[in-house]
């Protein structure tokens, strides 16, 4: 009996070194840096990106040491609001996620989202907090180009007076910025959000024209950008002219065209004038056709009639 307890306990410890040296095989193959700690703040373990990457020290280095053990990488500042996570977890139970920068053994500063949890043993008891820390820094910066580029762009359309629309030609959405709704005398948010806000707006001289120019641009497929000038009503309804840019930037399986950007701007100073130069040289060719008196216009440069 007594060989048979040992032969089982000898079993039990086999399979439990087989279950501990799996769990270590498995941690380390996570890509991502991964530490547990036991209620009192020390490590307790982590696989070898955490040990490397982090760190850059060996994992029997850190073990049983905490995290304001290693200011070289943390922070006290940094410590501190980690361990503030932990003991609402430790407290708690649940999950806490969070962004921090780390400087990393190489020397690189980069960003990481923490995602940690408390885990319990098999009483259901809290014993400690675990892990995982995911690169960032790539995703960070792109939306960190993103908002300069946005902002450059930004300042360059209202430098040119400039607003810009977007519609999905699908659910027939239609996204203005507020200089494209301040044009017209309103607010982004007053308008209804579909291309209705554009066509309900046009003068009612220039609907046909502008609807049947935009279903034949879209019929065809989009391709070059393309340019109309239109009149819309304001809102104390005043008329403005504006000239639209916009091109097909996105196409179904099938090549249907489903979104159109553009521009707007408003060049109704430009128009009256045109208008007025017009005007003006009808009036000339008038007075000059009907004039009795014989007359003639030559050019100064060249002497042409």
């Amino acid at each position: 009996a007594i060989a048979r307890d040992l032969t089982e306990k000898i079993k039990a410890e086999e399979v439990l070194r087989s279950n501990l040296e799996f769990m270590r095989t498995l941690l380390d193959t996570i890509p991502s840096p991964v530490f547990y700690k036991d209620t009192s703040d020390f490590f307790r373990g982590c696989n070898r990106e955490f040990a490397t990457r982090i760190l850059g020290k060996p994992m029997e280095h850190i073990i049983g040491t905490r995290l304001i053990d290693h200011t070289e990488n943390f922070s006290r500042q940094q410590a501190d609001f980690i361990k503030q996570r932990e003991e609402r977890l430790l407290k708690e139970g649940g999950v806490e996620a969070f962004e921090s920068k780390l400087l990393c053994a190489d020397n690189q500063v980069r960003t990481f989202l923490f995602n940690m949890a408390a885990y319990r043993n098999t009483d259901n008891k809290i014993k400690g907090v675990v892990g995982v820390l995911v690169d960032i820094s790539e995703r960070k910066q792109s939306e960190s180009d993103l908002r300069q580029s946005r902002q450059r762009l930004d300042m360059a359309l209202a430098g040119a007076a400039m607003g810009t629309w977007d519609w999905d030609i699908v659910s027939d959405a239609l996204v203005v910025d507020h200089r494209w709704a301040a044009m017209i005398g309103y607010t982004a948010t007053e308008l209804n959000g579909t291309v209705d806000d554009l066509y309900e707006n046009v003068h009612t001289s220039d609907q046909k024209r502008v609807c049947d120019f935009m279903d034949d641009y879209v019929c065809a497929g989009g391709g070059d950008t393309f340019r109309i000038e239109f009149r819309m009503n304001r809102r104390d309804e005043s008329e403005i002219w504006i000239l639209s840019h916009g091109k097909v930037v996105e196409w179904d399986v099938d090549d249907n065209p489903v979104r159109v950007v553009g521009t707007h701007t408003d060049i109704t100073d430009r128009k009256l004038r045109e208008i007025e130069m017009a005007s003006l040289s009808q009036r000339f060719t008038k007075a000059f056709d009907e004039n009795p008196t014989p007359m003639m216009i030559t050019e100064i440069a060249d002497g042409t009639i």
